[in-house]
């Protein structure tokens, strides 16, 4: 089923597809050997307990540090808004339309539960009606792409919004990162009585943008909703030795494998390592979350790229820079220009161009004790500022203001 399903994101894109294929042909033969092997060993781990003696006293800076750091994040925001009269249905995605957005509806859902705010997920081709009348939402949020909408019996949510306050709540998005006229956006809104619009970008950028000024007008509010660390999945590993030269947990995003090519057709050949996901030949799962931090705990290098919008604008990171910082991976990102606003220049390793990350990669590998140095204060900044419960907490107070 899942091959069927990669097969079929590549319809009328032969010369990509072969190209990504010769792509995976030169990739080192212990990778693609022990590939297998690694899945099914993180499967057998993925509900296992760790003590906290296990924590305490790992040899391991990351491991320590981290145990105690995401002990007084967990201890912080714990039910601190479950006072609220809030319910959020969140409509989310399956692996074959969208697995960054799957994971990223997810880890809201899970940092506002966390928070103590009740908040279900609506899967794809679910009876909204039976969700509306089950979970009783006063927020329901999904995104503003026509597969999403058309996934939705809008009938049912209009009656609904009628016998019982409801906030309808989508993505905004203008300019170049949108697929539909922004006018058709908004003649939406008004036909579905749409409440407010939420994004992934900076707050910064959003109000500084030029196209994002039209739902303004027309009196919407757009929350920013930024990625963040799920740190109840993602988070440093006892007694794990790190045998994998890198990482990389990622979709063969077409607008990204020119530049797998140029930054990691080298690395790939030449280093064993681990990498998966939507698209790759030898993907033959769906994705597993809960799987992931095993892996990355085995890795002595995350690998991260971005597409060319998030190195053009400061709007966003990708979710993988802050799932990687979370599990205390020395990561190896390229250079978006929103980095330097989370992230100090020593907690990650950035390279302005693919000589310079092939360059960092072999340093990495050269000088362990320096990467581990930076990967210990990405994963400080990111449990200090970057996690899904305060994307979650200002994504709350910002409801509030409706």
């Amino acid at each position: 089923m899942i091959k069927e399903q990669i097969t079929n994101l590549f319809i009328g894109r032969p010369r990509s597809e072969r190209r990504l294929r010769r792509f995976e042909k030169m990739v080192h033969p212990e990778t693609k050997f022990k590939h297998d092997k690694i899945i099914k060993w993180a499967e057998k781990l993925t509900d296992k307990q760790f003590s906290e003696e296990e924590f305490l006293n790992s040899k391991d800076t990351i491991v320590v540090e981290g145990y105690k750091l995401r002990k007084k994040v967990l201890t912080e925001f714990k039910d601190k808004y479950k006072n609220l009269d809030l319910r959020i249905l969140i409509h989310y995605p399956g692996d074959n339309v969208s697995v960054a957005g799957k994971s990223l509806f997810t880890n809201l859902s899970v940092g506002l539960n966390h928070l103590g705010v009740k908040t279900e997920l609506m899967p794809w081709n679910a009876d909204t009606r039976f969700y509306l009348e089950k979970f009783k939402p006063n927020i329901f949020m999904t995104s503003d792409d026509k597969c999403y909408l058309d996934d939705i019996n809008w009938s049912e949510v209009e009656k609904y919004k009628k016998t019982d306050t409801l906030k309808l709540g989508l993505t905004a998005s203008a300019g170049e990162h949108s697929n539909r006229p922004i006018e058709v956006r908004l003649e939406f809104a008004k036909k579905n009585n749409v409440d407010f619009y939420f994004c992934y970008w900076d707050e910064d950028y959003v109000k500084n943008t030029k196209g994002y000024e039209r739902y303004f007008e027309k009196g919407y509010k757009i929350f920013s909703v930024e990625f963040g660390a799920n740190i109840l999945e993602y988070f440093p590993l006892p007694n794990v030795k790190k045998d994998l030269d890198y990482v990389f947990l990622a979709s063969t995003n077409r607008k990204k494998r020119p530049r797998y090519h140029e930054y990691m057709a080298e690395i790939f050949k030449k280093f064993y390592g681990f990498y998966d996901g939507p698209g790759w030949s030898i993907t033959n799962k769906e994705t597993d979350f809960k799987r992931d931090k095993f892996i990355y705990a085995r890795s002595k290098i995350g690998l991260n790229l971005h597409v060319d919008n998030q190195l053009e604008s400061s709007n966003e990171l990708n979710e993988r820079t802050y799932m990687l910082a979370a599990c205390g991976v020395t990561q190896l990102i390229d250079n978006p220009m929103l980095l330097p606003k989370k992230f100090s220049d020593d907690a990650l390793f950035s390279a302005k161009d693919s000589k310079e990350y092939i360059e960092l990669f072999d340093y990495i590998l050269k000088n362990p004790q320096i990467a581990q140095k930076r990967a210990l204060k990405a994963l400080q900044e990111v449990l200090k500022n970057l996690t899904s419960f305060h994307s979650a907490e200002k994504f709350i107070k910002n409801l509030l203001t409706l």
